[in-house]
């Protein structure tokens, strides 16, 4: 009899662990995106001029005001990710131009180098399309 109540027990703890798994799945409305630099910053700037192409398919639409960055500032690296909100419903995918894109910084660039936080390990992003 205990034995059946343990093996309920974790039933009932894997399934609600998968349960909890997908609901975090689900509610996920944005996927990274690819960028790369449209040129290089300055020390002194507290922006970053970048190129961004949305990834998920948006029937051709721009993914101007769904951009959402997210920006870890380290000693010697500054790593960027940027995510689009996706659109509801079924999309199309046939493509889109790269969208300009200017990243507000809460710090000067410095000598640190911008890194593609997209990748594991973060790491330069590309040099353009493609």
């Amino acid at each position: 009899m205990l034995r059946l109540m343990r093996m309920r027990h974790l039933a009932v703890g894997l399934g609600l662990g998968l349960l909890l798994s997908i609901s975090a799945c689900a509610g996920d409305d944005a996927q990274d995106a690819s960028w790369w630099p449209a040129r290089a910053p300055t020390p002194d700037q507290r922006w970053l001029a970048l190129m961004v192409t949305e990834t998920a398919c948006a029937s051709g639409v721009s993914p101007e005001g769904r951009i959402q960055p997210e920006v870890t500032y380290n000693t010697d690296t500054i790593i960027v990710t940027i995510r689009v909100k996706k659109l509801g419903g079924a999309q199309t995918c046939p493509g889109i131009a790269p969208t300009p894109y200017e990243l507000q910084l809460d710090q000067p660039v410095g000598n640190r180098k911008v890194l593609d936080g997209s990748v594991t390990p973060p790491s330069a992003p590309r040099s353009g399309p493609g």
